[in-house]
């Protein structure tokens, strides 16, 4: 019972480091995310805004 008590302490004593790890690449990811989609709609803005809509209709 000790030894399989001591190899469960073993486990989650080195799987802490992964998980933290894991933490910090899903936040990076996030917020590049987030900046990707905030580029994007700036794009997307800037170019609607553009369109003139008092142009009149040629039919070409």
């Amino acid at each position: 019972m000790r030894t399989r008590a001591h190899q469960l302490r073993q486990r989650l004593a080195t799987d802490g480091g992964y998980t933290t790890e894991t933490m910090v690449i899903t936040a990076i990811l996030a917020v590049l995310g987030i900046a990707a989609a905030g580029i994007i709609t700036s794009k997307v803005l800037a170019r609607t805004r553009g369109i003139d809509l008092d142009a009149e209709y040629t039919g070409e």
